[in-house]
């Protein structure tokens, strides 16, 4: 059976999935990306998770994990597929977590919300240890996304206006992904 446009777009994880648990195909992008988080203890936050594929993998290193979705569908098929995250059913900028999350993994998601801005301000304001945040670069033909960042150096302009050392980990035409090691602290917060 052929798939449309929009049944890949979601079940492309669960083909990645199926191909890391078989030992074959080449497509484990995804997964190592997010294995460039370190293991740890601590509190993750998956935001915008979708249907859980990186929450769960979040969660496999190691992170009391928390996957936020603004979609309730997504949410249910995530906590179905990928049991174990606490998953959220809220806006990012509607919600912060309880205490300083260790790692914030924000992974092709921001080109969804409706103010890329004030989400970031958001994810900034919980002061984590870290945050990855990776984005798609150029125009690209997905109905679902409402932004699109066109170069690199837009995305990295996009970043710095929240994140001080903002780094980029890896780029290419399609896609970016910064590490960022703290918020921009305000003058009266230092």
């Amino acid at each position: 059976m052929s798939r449309g446009p929009v049944e890949s777009y979601w079940l492309h994880p669960l083909d990645v999935v199926k191909a890391v648990v078989a030992g074959e195909g080449q497509d484990f992008d995804r997964v190592a990306r997010v294995l460039q988080v370190p293991r740890g203890t601590g509190t993750a936050v998956s935001v915008g998770c979708g249907i859980g594929f990186e929450a769960f993998l979040l969660m496999a290193r190691g992170y009391k994990t928390i996957a936020l979705d603004a979609n309730w569908s997504t949410v249910h098929v995530a906590q179905y597929l990928w049991p174990g995250p606490t998953y959220v059913w809220k806006d990012v900028t509607e919600w912060s977590p309880e205490g300083r999350p260790q790692v914030v993994l924000c992974s092709q998601a921001l080109e969804h919300f409706d103010d890329m801005d004030a989400a970031l301000a958001q994810m900034a304001s919980w002061a984590a240890g870290a945050y990855y945040i990776e984005m798609p670069i150029g125009m690209d033909k997905n109905p679902f996304h409402r932004h699109h960042i066109l170069t690199v150096a837009d995305g990295q302009a996009l970043v710095d206006r929240h994140f001080a050392g903002a780094e980029v980990l890896r780029s290419s035409e399609t896609e970016a992904t910064w590490l960022c090691t703290g918020p921009i602290l305000e003058a009266d917060d230092e």
